[in-house]
């Protein structure tokens, strides 16, 4: 009876711990999502007090729409090159890092200095150099590709966005990977060195294998912030030229506070949460597997 007074007592305390918790996330996230999900089903401008419900509607015409389709495929596109990109960098740098025997710390604290940067800063930052620094470096050295307009043409502000994406991302995956190859067998890796690979191999069937679960995590991460993606196009294109760097997250912020369709921009963020769930669980589902099968 003590002990189960005891359990009984010490299940009241993790509670009450866990309850602030419990009602400022429900307060900040769930109640938020609910009354989206709620908007998402009428015609509202998200001003006045009158609200039209439309049903599906609003669900409805974002497939006949070209602007979303549009916002759609880009935002699949940011999403896959950032993740292959982000990933390979990183582990090829974090590979680098972790054969080297000085500065190691001083190149990782280099490497993360992005992480710690504002995103308004960065945008300034890369604006000023694809604005700037580039084109004049373009005039001095003769160099014509450097002084494109960056975003001018929708090829080019698509590379643009993914080439900030990288430098902003990839100093955490650096870490991740580095703390993953910290673990790794030095026996494994003198065995493979007598067998012959090369460097190449060393890295990508050797050493990545062994770190898989790093790889998941580094995936996984990329992948939910290149399908969220919208303070890059936001503070750098503003979605152009023509609205083709327009990703879903910024579709429906402009649908929301440049158009005022309230309820079409809550359908937006829906679809795009759906989307973001599939496709993470459909991920760690497959790479799960494959960490099992090694």
């Amino acid at each position: 009876m003590k002990k189960r007074n005891a359990y009984k007592r010490e299940n009241l305390w993790l509670i009450a711990f866990a309850l602030p918790a419990l009602i400022l996330f429900t307060l900040f996230v769930i109640y938020p999502f609910v009354k989206g999900i709620h908007y998402s089903f009428y015609d509202w401008d998200g001003i006045s007090p009158d609200m039209t419900f439309v049903g599906f509607s609003n669900y409805t015409k974002m497939f006949k729409n070209e602007h979303f389709l549009s916002a759609l495929w880009f935002t699949f596109k940011f999403a896959v090159v950032t993740v292959i990109t982000q990933n390979l960098g990183a582990l090829i740098i974090a590979n680098l890092l972790d054969n080297l025997t000085r500065f190691k710390n001083l190149l990782r604290g280099i490497f993360f200095v992005p992480n710690v940067l504002p995103g308004v800063i960065v945008a300034f930052i890369w604006s000023f150099i694809f604005t700037k620094v580039l084109p004049t470096a373009a005039s001095q050295t003769g160099l014509e590709v450097l002084g494109i307009s960056w975003f001018g043409q929708p090829d080019t502000a698509f590379w643009s966005t993914v080439i900030v994406a990288f430098w902003l991302g990839t100093g955490y995956l650096v870490i991740i990977y580095l703390a993953g190859l910290s673990t790794v067998d030095t026996n494994v890796i003198e065995a493979a060195q007598i067998d012959g690979a090369n460097s190449r191999q060393m890295l990508f069937r050797i050493k990545a294998p062994l770190i898989l679960s790093a790889v998941i995590i580094g995936i996984f991460l990329t992948t939910m912030n290149g399908l969220k993606q919208f303070e890059i196009v936001f503070l750098m294109t503003k979605g152009g030229p023509y609205r083709s760097t327009e990703t879903l997250a910024l579709l429906s912020y402009n649908t929301a506070y440049i158009r005022y369709n309230f309820g079409q921009a809550a359908a937006q963020a829906i679809i795009l949460f759906v989307l973001v769930a599939l496709v993470t669980m459909l991920q760690l589902g497959v790479m799960k597997g494959k960490e099992v099968e090694s």
